[in-house]
């Protein structure tokens, strides 16, 4: 509990909020670009969504090296560490791909049917 409280605590909440901000700008980059045009680096929303990417893994970084400082002191810890993200990261990345797979695979099929051979 007390590590826990001590996580909480060294949270920087600006830095939350920017890497928000960032997160933001990078998702409206990506829908102009899917629903509207491309965009070129030219454009200011198109500098913005380039930009954001740098410091979203800038700041992602910086709160990590805040929030794990005094928590990874050895190989027990970094080996803990590491158990802990594989379990936060995979389930959601392999959920996504499962689902993206299962919602393209009538594309897929659509688009063979129209391949003569």
């Amino acid at each position: 509990m007390i590590k826990e409280q001590n996580y909480i605590r060294s949270r920087v909440e600006s830095i939350d909020w920017l890497r928000g901000l960032a997160a933001l700008l990078i998702m409206a980059y990506h829908l102009y670009y899917w629903r509207v045009a491309p965009l070129n680096a030219d454009s200011c929303l198109g500098r913005l969504g380039i930009y954001a990417v740098s410091i979203f893994f800038i700041l992602s970084g910086l709160s990590m090296a805040i929030v794990y400082n005094g928590f990874i002191n050895s190989i027990k810890t970094s080996f803990v560490f590491l158990v802990r993200r594989i379990f936060r990261i995979w389930p959601l990345l392999w959920i996504v791909t499962t689902f993206n797979f299962v919602i393209n695979i009538k594309k897929v099929k659509m688009d063979f049917q129209l391949v003569s051979w």
